[in-house]
């Protein structure tokens, strides 16, 4: 009995004295090694963490580039499939463009430049002749009036003036002081001048009150001409200016954003690639590109071909996207051709 106790009493020992021993606590070694590798475990967390936000974005970048670009070619395209005068970088064009009721809001880029027209060439890179524009205008066709003026029955053609055309804003992207947007402007109605003319009498006096009360038309319009000799006014009573308006400001209709997530700072028309600037895509593809002034193109590109039964119209447009995680540039190239028939 006595050697059984003392046996007890020994495993007893033995296992207050591991006991103590777990009590202990770590050392300082061990200490140190679970920080390296807890530092180890949160760098590479951090790190991955930061990568999966950097492709997240850039995903979404991608997304919202390809989205937003056709967007603006549908619109575009739209547009032009009811074109009916397209007008280029000449005295007419120039002038046209220039008497545009402007708004403060959505300025025209000092470059803008309407397209140069070649008839007999095709697409491509510009030489010695440039005849790439960064903007463009063009009447398009409306619904057509149709009203019966004395029990006989009158048709009259009715049109639109639409421009699309680069537009700065004061929110800086990447390293350019301010961001490009994509402005869609568009006229008031005007009907056409000279089927109105061929009507006479009571007849066509008649059929514009009809015009002016029904459709709200104020002008009459001749599309080839310059401005100042292309507009007449009609009233209320029937009566048509005898003389054309001088100094004319063409009356806007609307004037619109086409990509509203334009110019808010991390989205933006791309600018010419550049030091400074840096899309995946190359700007200008077409035109020859400068920097002076505001710079020309940027990333809105059109060009016109063909006959004028049979024009083509090539608008290329370049969207691009800054991000701040990684400092980079992402861009998305659009393309778009359309036929029509001028008159």
């Amino acid at each position: 009995m006595r050697i059984t106790s003392k046996k007890y009493i020994l495993i007893d020992k033995i296992m207050r004295r591991d006991t103590l021993k777990s009590k202990a606590g770590t050392t300082l070694v061990e200490m140190l090694i679970a920080m390296i590798c807890l530092g180890i475990i949160s760098l590479a967390t951090y790190e991955l963490i930061v990568r999966t936000q950097t492709i997240n974005a850039t995903l979404n970048a991608w997304n919202l580039l390809t989205e937003w670009g056709q967007t603006a070619i549908n619109t575009i395209s739209v547009d032009l499939t009811s074109g009916r005068v397209l007008y280029q970088d000449d005295a007419v064009g120039q002038t046209y463009i220039s008497q545009l009721e402007s708004d403060t809001a959505y300025p025209m880029l000092s470059t803008r430049t309407l397209p140069l027209i070649d008839a007999s060439g095709d697409f491509g890179r510009d030489t010695s002749i440039s005849r790439t524009g960064n903007a463009l205008l063009f009447a398009v066709e409306a619904p057509p009036f149709i009203t019966t003026p004395l029990d006989v029955p009158r048709r009259v053609d009715v049109y639109r003036l639409v421009c699309y055309y680069l537009s700065p804003v004061n929110k800086p992207i990447g390293k350019m002081s301010s961001s490009l947007r994509l402005v869609r402007w568009e006229s008031k109605e005007f009907a056409d001048y000279q089927q109105v003319m061929s009507m006479s009498g009571a007849t066509r006096t008649n059929f514009v009150i009809n015009l002016y009360y029904e459709r709200g038309i104020r002008y009459l319009w001749i599309g080839r001409n310059l401005p100042d000799n292309a507009f007449y006014a009609i009233d209320e009573y029937g009566d048509i200016s005898g003389s054309p308006e001088a100094y004319f400001t063409i009356p806007k209709d609307s004037l619109t954003n086409v990509i509203n997530s334009l110019g808010l700072g991390s989205a933006s028309i791309s600018w010419n690639s550049s030091d400074d600037f840096w899309p995946p895509d190359t700007v200008p593809k077409f035109a020859n590109g400068n920097s002076v002034g505001n710079g020309f193109p940027h990333g809105l590109e059109v060009q016109i071909i063909g006959p004028s039964g049979a024009r083509q119209v090539m608008v290329r447009l370049v969207l691009a996207y800054f991000i701040n995680m990684d400092n980079s540039i992402y861009s998305n190239e659009s393309f778009t051709i359309i036929t029509l028939k001028e008159y």
